[in-house]
């Protein structure tokens, strides 16, 4: 075989490595989502996330908010703008299967503020989630095998 050959595959295949384990990263961050993962686990078939981007100037970010972290464990919490209301909250991990499916396990959910107080442990296996890119900033994760 040709040397020259070898060593741009050799390149080729190291780029293309490179680019995935970029992509699996670009999930790690901090998104609004449509609803809080686990609160309704019979309403788990689609997520809408819109990231929340750190140059962002808001003193305050309201709403349903989700924290994919590096150690593949996420939050899931919603923050009001005031201290009248009721804060759901789940907890859970997940595995990023491939660079457009993801897996999401609901360790946990708690409620708390002007509702019934909760806090339940789950440890509910939601499935594995297609991601589908809508616009620059937004997400859905879309359930397999509904």
């Amino acid at each position: 075989m040709n040397l020259n050959f070898i060593l741009k595959s050799v390149v080729i295949i190291a780029v293309l490595m490179c680019f995935q384990d970029l992509n699996a990263q670009s999930i790690i961050g901090k998104y609004y989502i449509n609803k809080i993962i686990g609160r309704n686990l019979n309403d788990s078939d689609e997520f809408i996330l819109t990231e929340i981007k750190p140059n962002e100037k808001k003193e305050y970010v309201y709403g349903n908010i989700i924290t994919f972290n590096e150690d593949y464990s996420f939050t899931c919490t919603y923050f009001a703008p005031c201290g009248n209301d009721c804060f759901p909250s789940s907890d859970g991990t997940f595995e990023l299967i491939t660079n457009n499916k993801i897996k999401l396990l609901v360790k946990g959910y708690s409620q708390e503020g002007d509702c019934e107080s909760k806090l339940i442990k789950l440890n509910f296996n939601l499935g594995i989630y297609c991601i589908s890119t809508e616009s620059e900033n937004t997400i859905k994760f879309i359930k397999q095998n509904k």
